[in-house]
């Protein structure tokens, strides 16, 4: 005879942070791209480029950390803090290749802590809330 236990599928954390990531970076294109239109349209300003790409940054960390634990059973913080992470570093990557320049400064270090942040953080307030 079976125990539940056995039988019972193991999530592969791994596997679920990276589709987390994966998916966050497409809510980051569409944010990106609505953004550049309004823009383009003239509906804002350029001089709110640097706040509207922190707040794109850290609505899209969340979300990879929020996305990252909803099969997880424990150590949620960890793996929240860890799509921040990882969101960040691909989203770097991704957009610096896009841009056809890659330029690594004191400013992707602080980039990387604001994700770990946001992950972690969105994360302990989903768990206060349910």
């Amino acid at each position: 005879m079976r125990t539940a236990r056995k039988t019972e599928k193991r999530v592969s954390m791994w596997a679920e942070l990276i589709k987390a990531v994966i998916i966050s970076l497409v809510v980051s294109f569409v944010l990106v791209v609505l953004y550049s239109v309004a823009l383009k349209e003239e509906l804002l300003s350029t001089t709110t480029m640097t706040l509207f790409t922190t707040v794109i940054k850290v609505i899209c960390a969340a979300l990879a950390g929020i996305l990252a634990v909803q099969r997880c059973r424990r150590r949620l913080w960890l793996w929240g803090a860890a799509g921040g992470v990882l969101y960040t570093l691909l989203a770097f990557g991704v957009f610096s290749a896009i841009a056809g320049s890659l330029c690594v400064s004191l400013a992707l270090l602080s980039d990387v802590a604001m994700g770990a942040l946001a992950g972690l953080l969105s994360v302990m307030v989903m768990g206060m809330l349910k």
